[in-house]
């Protein structure tokens, strides 16, 4: 297992616990992956300074988190505010 996955079950783990009241937002399409989990990829990716979302997809090709996001709901921009302001007021 890679950094990148342990720091995303460990940053998951965590925000779970802390911001339980997120939903998710309706969309016609199946998703591969919820709201949370896109959030918990973007927050561990920022945490690790990826330079591009390339670069993301190279390192998560063949492993767990390959087959649960999808680049064209990567990124969760309010969500991703949401979280740092539910998180910003536990701390």
């Amino acid at each position: 297992m890679n950094n990148l996955i342990q720091n995303y079950e460990l940053i998951l783990k965590e925000l779970t616990t802390i911001c339980l009241n997120i939903t998710s937002f309706k969309q016609i399409r199946q998703l591969k992956s919820s709201d949370f989990e896109s959030v918990t990829l973007n927050l561990t990716v920022r945490y690790m300074s990826f330079n591009s979302e390339l670069q993301l997809f190279r390192v998560i090709k063949g492993t767990c988190l390959d087959n649960k996001i999808d680049r064209s709901v990567y990124f969760r921009f309010h969500t991703c505010q949401r979280t740092r302001r539910q998180l910003s007021k536990k701390m």
